[in-house]
């Protein structure tokens, strides 16, 4: 080979190494970019996977009614306490 063709061969192979450094930093950012949307997409696909949401009996719905009269029958029972007064003597 001529001191020529050797220096083409330098530079091409120079070109070389700075197209592969230039495709591997596309591929991080490409990879970058991408993580997000399947992240986003094993979000969606959990909350598809979900149950519907939970619905009370109407049992329980008559001892949660039942409790709160109770709370309130004890309130208003307080309240109608007559006050004590002292009289003066």
């Amino acid at each position: 080979m001529t001191m020529q063709a050797m220096q083409v061969v330098k530079e091409l192979r120079e070109k070389a190494a700075q197209f592969t450094s230039a495709a591997d930093l596309v591929e991080s950012i490409n990879h970058r970019a991408v993580q997000p949307t399947i992240a986003t997409l094993e979000a969606v696909t959990v909350k598809a996977k979900r149950k519907s949401k939970r619905h009370i009996s109407p049992a329980g719905r008559a001892r949660i009614a039942a409790a709160a009269r109770a709370r309130w029958a004890r309130v208003k029972a307080a309240q109608r306490k007559p006050k004590l007064v002292k009289k003066a003597a």
